[in-house]
């Protein structure tokens, strides 16, 4: 019988990998007090991998910055499976815990193992063995059920929405290219252009010559290309659905980089790209919402995207200080959060990015798209480097 050990923590990738590497009969999970929820959610994760709940054992520590209480606690475990072969994960808990658990296993010349949470896919030989390589490929429900948090928009709508993407890509990157900045969809001011904006997203419009004339010929042809619309008065009309109405009011810019990234994920590393994923904390029933999000070394890779002109948005900082008051509530999964934004307020007379807002965004660790990086991906989307340095910030 193989036996697996375990010292909990809010970081459950480390331990996560290393149960479906070595594939155990058994997990004994060791917890302080202050780790019942994320006893719970390692439970999750597990269950979502099809591990037996059956098959873990969860062992509570008094006092974790105890050492004789430490070892208290492992005697326990180890009685529980005395004949057993024993493999000891030291990568998690408090220091008392790893150094308690390292000397207790090392008495019994067991494996022991430690994951760097830099390269969790490498897990290191404490004992003189060498170095294994974890093939298992975490998903993106494994990954947030661990933290809490479990994928609410049904899977099947996702699906929809990156088929829909794919189909109408010519659209987006002729969007992309030639009007990142522009509000696509020209309505009246006031309520009644409100209205009209809402009611393309919600239920689709009648797109009317009024609508389209300010568009340029070659965003005009591609909207007449991708959607059967007419040609009519140098504008581009006919009637478009909720989808159609909310990739023209914005949801184009997301499409544009979730195909990007999906076209070139196993060149850059990417597991799990995907569009428009809601998660949720469980128990609750408040969604927080990703335009596009992946997996990248194990960690979460999170963009927003803010497109068109944007001038009736006073604060340049408040899409960054919204996109930050979100993933705060994840920042226990090192997000790695970007925002894509075509708003000419954030760039200084040289186009690049002023420089208080990109402090701003170096504070929340954002990495910052402008309209014009938006434009070169536009223009060479075939590039996985250029894709990787823009998106990724990869030199």
């Amino acid at each position: 019988m193989r036996v697996l050990l375990c010292l909990l923590s809010e970081q459950h990738v480390p331990n996560l990998l290393s149960v479906h590497h070595f594939q155990p009969d058994r997990v004994v999970l060791v917890r302080t007090g202050t780790m019942t929820k994320a006893t719970e959610y390692f439970l999750d994760a597990l269950s979502l991998a099809q591990f037996p709940q059956d098959r873990v054992e969860v062992l509570p520590l008094d006092d974790e910055n105890n050492l004789a209480s430490v070892r208290r606690c492992l005697h326990q475990g180890f009685a529980k499976f005395p004949q057993a072969n024993w493999i000891a994960n030291v990568t998690g808990g408090l220091k008392p815990m790893s150094i308690a658990a390292y000397e207790f296993f090392k008495a019994l010349d067991a494996r022991i193992v430690y994951v760097d949470s830099r390269n969790p896919n490498q897990i290191l030989g404490l004992d003189g063995q060498p170095t294994e390589t974890c093939s298992y490929v975490l998903s993106l429900d494994e990954f947030l059920a661990g933290y809490g948090f479990q994928v609410s928009k049904a899977w099947p709508k996702i699906v929809e929405s990156e088929d829909r993407a794919r189909k109408w890509w010519p659209l987006a990157r002729a969007i992309a290219e030639h009007a990142p900045d522009q509000n696509l969809l020209h309505v009246a001011a006031g309520d009644a252009g409100r209205q009209e904006w809402t009611d393309a997203r919600n239920r689709g419009i009648l797109v009317k010559a009024c609508h389209t004339q300010h568009l340029s010929a070659a965003i005009r042809a591609a909207l007449i290309n991708s959607w059967q619309l007419t040609d009519m008065d140098a504008a581009a009309v006919g009637s478009i659905d909720k989808y159609q109405g909310t990739f023209l009011t914005g949801g184009w810019l997301e499409a544009f980089l979730w195909k990007l990234l999906a076209d070139h994920a196993s060149q850059l590393g990417l597991e799990h790209v995907h569009l428009g994923v809601e998660a949720r904390k469980k128990d609750t029933q408040a969604p927080t919402d990703f335009d596009v999000a992946f997996l990248m070394n194990h960690s979460l890779g999170a963009i927003e995207c803010k497109s068109g002109d944007q001038e009736h948005s006073d604060d340049p900082n408040q899409p960054l200080d919204k996109l930050e008051a979100r993933i705060q509530q994840f920042r226990a999964l090192r997000v790695n959060p970007v925002l894509a934004t075509t708003s000419p307020k954030i760039l200084d007379a040289t186009n690049s990015v002023k420089a208080t807002f990109a402090q701003r965004a170096a504070i929340y660790n954002c990495r910052i798209v402008t309209v014009h990086q938006i434009r070169e991906l536009a223009m060479e989307p075939a590039t996985p480097e250029l894709v990787a340095r823009i998106l990724l910030n990869r030199r």
